[in-house]
Order: structure tokens, then sequence, then C-alpha cells
């Protein structure tokens, strides 16, 4: 015979403990999704000449169960996503060739218009570096 005794529990005292234990849990995975989106950004070099994307990133742990990454950049959804062909204004990248590329003024003039013109016929690919963290955390953590 087999005996089971039943005893009672203190619900808010249980919920109390598995949502800590949770809110635990939710933290690592934050922290390693967080982690592993600025190591794409890093490999696939899609931080951009100074260095924003990668910098002006949040990671807030609002309590309890309630986690945000925040790349609080304007174009960080262009660089996931990519975007489709659309007009682009050359002069806004004579800078960026200028650094990225270490042309000369001329040369970054030229090289922003074929940019430019590549943009509008073919947009912009996608270089995503929050999707692919996302996806390695459901691998790791197991099928969040």
């Amino acid at each position: 015979m087999t005996e089971i005794e039943v005893r009672p529990f203190d619900k808010e005292k249980l919920r109390d403990i598995l949502t800590d234990e949770l809110d635990k849990k939710m933290n690592e995975i934050a922290d390693f999704i967080f982690s592993e989106s600025q190591m794409n950004l890093v490999q696939n070099q899609s931080f951009g000449v100074t260095g924003n994307l990668y910098r002006k990133v949040t990671l807030k742990k609002y309590e309890p169960l309630h986690k945000e990454i925040i790349y609080e950049v304007p174009y960080a959804d262009f660089i996931e996503f990519g975007t489709l062909p659309h007009k682009m204004n050359p002069e806004v990248l004579v800078e960026w060739c200028m650094k990225k590329l270490g042309l000369g003024p001329q040369e970054a003039r030229q090289a922003a218009y074929a940019i430019a013109n590549k943009i509008r016929s073919e947009g912009m690919e996608p270089k995503p570096f929050l999707r692919p963290a996302i996806a390695k955390a459901i691998e790791r953590y197991g099928g969040l």
C-alpha cells in the first residue's frame, strides 16, 4: 500500500519563491542575449564608424519578470532588418566614407554617391545582431 500525505502550503510564499527563481533565470537570459548581441555587432563589424550602435544600448531589468534590451540609435532597425530600396542623401554619407573608408573629401563624395545609388536601387542588406542572440538563447536555455 502507498501512502500520500497532503500538507497545506502557503500559496503566497510559493508564488514569491517561484517568481524570484524565474526572475533570476530571466536576468541570466537577458545578460546572455545582451552579451551575444554585442559580440555579433563586433563580429559583423556592424557597429558603425562612431560605435554608437555598440555603446548606446541599455539592458533594463525591471522587477519582477520584466527585462528589456534597447538599442538606442535610430538606425538599429535598419542594421538588424535591412531596408527596402529608398532615396538617400549622399551628402550624409561623405563623412562616413572619409572615416570608414579612409578617403579624402573628393573620393569620399564619389563613394557616397555610389553608395546612395546602390541603396536607392537595392536597399540595404540586413546584418542581424539581436535575432541571432535570441536564437542562441533559445537553443541554450531550451525552447523559451
